[in-house]
Parts: C-alpha cells; sequence; structure tokens
C-alpha cells in the first residue's frame, strides 16, 4: 500500500526562525506535508517588508520578529528552569538583556502621520543597504528624497516626538547587539514569541527547525501534550558561526537538555545521524538530505535565456565554474578561489544566491587584489527550484567549504545535490561526505591541497578532462533512487506514517 494511502491526516506546526520562503529545506518540507493532506501551520520570522499572516501554498503562515530583544520579560525566566544542565548560563546570558528591557523609559505616542512616516521602507537605510549595484544607487537616491520631503513636511510640534523615537531606536540597537551575543539563548526570544501567537489548532506535531526553534516546541508539548520532531540542519554544537567564544559547552548542554524530550530527529546525512545516534535516545535518526526540486530543465533554461551563460552574456568557448549560495566570506573558501583564478587565466567564476553588499564587497576586494575582477561575477538568487536550470550551462561546480568545524568537514550542502542534479562536474574541498559523494557517482574530484595552488591544479584537471566526471553508468538512477527531493520526501513521510499510527499520538 502507499505511504499516503496509509498515512493519518493530523495537524502539524512548522518553526523556523528564518523567513519560511526563503528557507528551501523548510518550506519544501512544509508543502509536501500539506501536499499529503496534512494541516500544516508555520511560525517563522518576519523580516521587513513581509506579511504578518498569509497563506503560503496550502501553508497557514504566522510571522513573528524571531529574536526581537524587547520581547522579553523578567517573569520569562521561568522558561529555563526545566533545563537542568544549560539553565543557570541561560539566566546568566539572558540577565543583561532583561535588565535593559525590564528599565528602558515609556516613550510618548506619536502621531499617527509621523509613525507612518518613520516606519515607511524608504525611511529605512536597510531600503539600499541590502541592494547592489545599480539598484543600490537608485535606492540610496530614493531614500535622502524621502527623508529630505518627509522632514519638510512634518509639523515642528512633532519634532520632539521624532527626537523620542530615535533615542528608541537606538536602545533597540544596543540590546540587539547583545541578543547577538547570546548564542543559542536567543531559542528563549523565540519561544516567548512563538507562545504569544494565537493558535487556531492545537497541534499534533510540532516540527523544529534547528535547535533555536527546540525551547519553543518543547514548551508547546508541555501545554498541549504534543509530539516534538527536532530537524538539526547541521552539528548544533559544531557551527562555524552565531556561537561566541567559549560557547560550545553551553550549546552542547542546552541541545541535551532538549533531547531528552524530543520524540523523533531529521537530520541532512547519514554521518550527521550517526552522529545524533549517540546523543539522542529515541528512534535513529531520519535523513532528509538537501535535495533540489526541479522545476526547470536545462532545455527549459537555455530557451528562457534563464541560463547563467545567457544571463551574463558568455559563450560556450569561456571556461565558466559556478558557485551556488551565499558568500558568506572566509568559511567559504571563495577568497581562495579568487586568488586561484591568478593561476586559471581564462576561466570566469559567478556566484549564484542571497546578497549582500558586505560580503559582495569582501568578494569584489579579493578580485581587485588579485586583478581577476572582470572574470569574477555575482548573479542574484534565482528561486529555488530554478537553480538546477540556471547553472546548468556552467563548466563546473565549485565548493570550496573550508573545514573549520566539524559540522563543516561533515557537510553535505544543498549547493552539492544542485550541481549533481544539473549533471555538471564538481569540485570540492577534501571533506569527507562530500569527497565519497562525487567519488562514489564519478562525478567530481577533491582539491587535493587546501589553497589557492591546489584549487587551480585540481579545477584544471577537471576541466581538461570533463568526460572523465560525467558521472557512471548507472548516475541518473541513483540521483533519481536515493537524491532526488522525490526520495527524501518519502522517507518524511514514512518518519510521519511512525509518529501518526493509531494509538501513537497523545
Amino acid at each position: 500500500m502507499n505511504v499516503l494511502e496509509e498515512l493519518p491526516m493530523v495537524s502539524i506546526l512548522v518553526l523556523t526562525y528564518h523567513e519560511i520562503t526563503e528557507d528551501p529545506r523548510v518550506f519544501k518540507q512544509a508543502r509536501a506535508l500539506a501536499k499529503a493532506g496534512h494541516s500544516i501551520t508555520a511560525i517563522s520570522d518576519r523580516p521587513e517588508g513581509y506579511a504578518a499572516a498569509e497563506t503560503c501554498e496550502g501553508i497557514d503562515v504566522t510571522r513573528v520578529v524571531a529574536f526581537d530583544p524587547w520581547a522579553m520579560k523578567p517573569d520569562d525566566m521561568e522558561f529555563t528552569l526545566d533545563y537542568v544542565r544549560s539553565g543557570p548560563k541561560s539566566r546568566e546570558l539572558l540577565t543583561p538583556l532583561l535588565t535593559h528591557t525590564f528599565t528602558r523609559p515609556d516613550y510618548p505616542p506619536i502621531s499617527a502621520r509621523l509613525k507612518e512616516v518613520l516606519e515607511a521602507p524608504r525611511f529605512q537605510k536597510a531600503y539600499y543597504r541590502n541592494a547592489s549595484g545599480l539598484s543600490r544607487m537608485r535606492r540610496k537616491a530614493e531614500h535622502i528624497a524621502f527623508k529630505s520631503i518627509a522632514k519638510l513636511r512634518l509639523r515642528s510640534d512633532e519634532n520632539a516626538a521624532a527626537k523620542l523615537l530615535k533615542k528608541q531606536a537606538k536602545a533597540k540597537r544596543d540590546l540587539n547587539m547583545i541578543v547577538r551575543e547570546m548564542a543559542q539563548c536567543n531559542s528563549f526570544i523565540f519561544a516567548k514569541q512563538v507562545l504569544q501567537v494565537e493558535l487556531k489548532t492545537i497541534p499534533d506535531i510540532v516540527h523544529a527547525h534547528d535547535l533555536y526553534t527546540l525551547p519553543a516546541a518543547l514548551l508547546l508539548k508541555k501545554k498541549y501534550g504534543c509530539k516534538v520532531v527536532y530537524d538539526a540542519h547541521e552539528i548544533e554544537t559544531a557551527r562555524a558561526s552565531k556561537i561566541p567564544e567559549g560557547g560550545e559547552q553551553y550549546v552542547d548542554d542546552l541541545e541535551l537538555d532538549c533531547l531528552e524530550h524530543v520524540d523523533a530527529l531529521v537530520t541532512v546525512s547519514y554521518t550527521i545521524a550517526d552522529f545524533y545516534a549517540q546523543r539522542f535516545d529515541g528512534p535513529h535518526p531520519t535523513v532528509v538530505m538537501n535535495a533540489p526540486e526541479v522545476s526547470l530543465t536545462k532545455e527549459q533554461a537555455r530557451e528562457q535565456g534563464k541560463d547563467i551563460r545567457s544571463l551574463l552574456g558568455l559563450g560556450e568557448e569561456v571556461p565558466l565554474l559556478v558557485y551556488t549560495g551565499g558568500i558568506q566570506r572566509e568559511n567559504r573558501g571563495l577568497d581562495k578561489v579568487a586568488q586561484a583564478l591568478t593561476e586559471l587565466p581564462d576561466v570566469h567564476l559567478v556566484t549564484v544566491g542571497p546578497r549582500h553588499h558586505i560580503n559582495d564587497e569582501w568578494l569584489r576586494n579579493h578580485a581587485e587584489v588579485n586583478k581577476v575582477s572582470n572574470r569574477v561575477h555575482l548573479v542574484d538568487a534565482v528561486p529555488a527550484d530554478e537553480v538546477v536550470g540556471v547553472i546548468s550551462s556552467a563548466d563546473c561546480a565549485i565548493i570550496p567549504i573550508q573545514g573549520v568545524t566539524l559540522s563543516y568537514q561533515l557537510a553535505m550542502p544543498n549547493k552539492l545535490f544542485e550541481a549533481a542534479t544539473a549533471q555538471m562536474p564538481i569540485v570540492v574541498s577534501d571533506l569527507p561526505d562530500m569527497r565519497a559523494f562525487v567519488e562514489e557517482l564519478g562525478i567530481g574530484r577533491a582539491i587535493s591541497e587546501n589553497s589557492p595552488t591546489g584549487i587551480a591544479e585540481t579545477v584544471k584537471i577537471v576541466l581538461n578532462n570533463k568526460t572523465d566526471y560525467a558521472g557512471r553508468r548507472d548516475y541518473v538512477q541513483i540521483m533519481q533512487k536515493q537524491y532526488s527531493w522525490s526520495a527524501q520526501v518519502e522517507r518524511l513521510l514514512h518518519l510521519y506514517q511512525d509518529l501518526t499510527k493509531v494509538g501513537q499520538l497523545t
């Protein structure tokens, strides 16, 4: 019998501290569960410009400011009392924040007109700072013009309120600085935000993505008796960022406290699943890999002018490396690739993914220093299900992730499966899981030395012998059976089948 035919339909609440539609893994899973007939609601972060609530492809989404520094109150310290290992440290980290929020002055109300102006998107510096190129210049000009006109139009008797609002904004910036230093203690801020949401339906299961959302899920379990699925997108105790110096033990303790109350665990690779199997007393973790959905084929991308060569105006004769995903500076290794281009005089590099002006400037500076600026191209992110088609006209994908933490050493990222699905050769860092993947399938080669020269030599070998990395004879069948998104959905549905057996739900 088909898995879907056996599956009881239940109410599932998805928690993510990212904006849900911007996180391909979270959104794909939620859509798959909705298509299977489950009732899916989600609580996610609310970046500037997103609606507080809407329905997205069958998912009822509520957005909150995930780590709002004003959210916590002294009484919220009780959240941490059930955490035997990590509770004392959590209270220590929360105390400075609560001290500031509890003692903040009450600002007088401002007029609706002033509030509308000061909160308008064009009034915020983020309106242009998160853009790049000509778009950034245009938006900055709009920001300056809007701000100048707004000041002229506002009545002088509102100036005092405007000044108070600026002081309030500065206080919030100061609090945000504290929040950024709190590591995964931020999860308790997210938990407070989640508890403020009025749920239309009591969930049978809460699917918590990353450790940041897990305490919220456990509070809901305590309140409603629902089950909790913990989806670890990486080894939380070994993140390359977001953990302040000396904070690893705290994160380890927090996760261990949470794992005692989790009903099932999902993660992204077999090696990381084995890692969590040693920490988690429940059933062996379910592996749901970061395989892409594909709505745009290579042929369709070419016909529609959406492939990367068409977007850049590069001919077929130009050797082209592609990197997908955020740049995120040193830990992703693109500075070394820029340096390696000095030894690859005809090769171009293109990045396709989320843009941020600080990261863009960082990579452009490395390209300029190495005199390869004319061969480094930065392209905005495209819809997740179109990535495979867009990148498929490149000659080779490059994934130079640096093994700075255990989580990175065991990485099996989206970009790996996107390139493999696009059936192109892949050059990867010499990290065990990625190397084994490309070598087993016959589609790539690991960098022999973690240096620009090592990258250049490996790229030369692959580009000069592309037919040697076209994949084993049964490559397409293996990709479909083991590494396609449909295969991952099947595993996810099997997990929910086990969780929702008659009599299993509380």
